[in-house]
């Protein structure tokens, strides 16, 4: 796991923008110097945005990918409908009240209050007083949603790699249906939809996840993986 560009422990680079090309170019730069051997890529949510345009930039650098509660980004995108987008306007607050921002992310869980409480109570600073970094990976997931030469869904179909796609039956953020356009386009990918699942559906239910990397059934693919995550 990493911290991307501007992200908690990693300072924001001196680029005036951030796009998700330059979050990739990083990914891959990371992959070389660690000289990690076409690792297992694991993208979810902004992180997915970064994990495909990775395998499509630096395919020399992934050896399998799964991508997690993301979408295909331009015209292939499917946006939330009117009450979601309405219901979803905290999750881009950064001091919105818990009890607002869960509801989006984890749905119906009785413990995710407290949880989120206890784990926002051990970073006080969690705000703080320089949201650059946050709203450098918000303008970098606005211009793949809307800019067309931003995603490479165009070239999702000339991947030949071992592909996993997760996504949650009630995922508001990412609608599954983003999910279900990237299997139509990634040759030879599989597709899990979890039903009665929010956006946070890998925190909210991890024993529901493979225990195997799709490049290697059989083996443990944690060891092996490289997790990009949107912070």
């Amino acid at each position: 796991m990493f911290d991307s560009d501007g992200a908690a422990r990693t300072a924001a680079s001196a680029s005036a923008l951030l796009t998700v090309q330059q979050l990739a170019d990083q990914a891959a730069g990371l992959i070389q110097a660690l000289q990690l051997d076409r690792p297992t890529v694991v993208g979810y949510s902004l992180g997915g945005f970064v994990a495909q345009r990775l395998a499509v930039d630096h395919p020399g650098d992934v050896g399998a990918l799964i991508l997690m509660g993301t979408g295909p980004g331009g015209t292939q995108q499917v946006l939330p409908d009117l009450p979601a987008l309405v219901r979803g306007a905290p999750a881009f607050d950064p001091t919105a009240p818990a009890e607002r921002v869960i509801p989006l992310y984890f749905s119906g869980h009785p413990d995710a209050l407290a949880a989120w409480r206890q784990r926002t109570a051990l970073r006080p600073n969690r705000i703080g007083v320089d949201l650059t970094g946050l709203n450098r990976q918000r303008a970098a997931l606005t211009d793949w949603l809307v800019n067309p030469s931003a995603n490479v869904v165009s070239s999702l179909p000339a991947l030949r790699l071992p592909t996993l796609i997760l996504g949650a039956e009630n995922d508001e953020q990412e609608p599954a249906a983003n999910s279900a356009v990237l299997h139509r386009y990634i040759p030879g990918s599989e597709l899990r939809i979890y039903p009665a699942l929010g956006h946070s559906f890998p925190s909210k239910h991890p024993g529901a996840w493979p225990k195997t990397s799709p490049a290697s059934p059989g083996r443990n693919f944690w060891a092996q993986t490289l997790f990009g995550v949107a912070a």
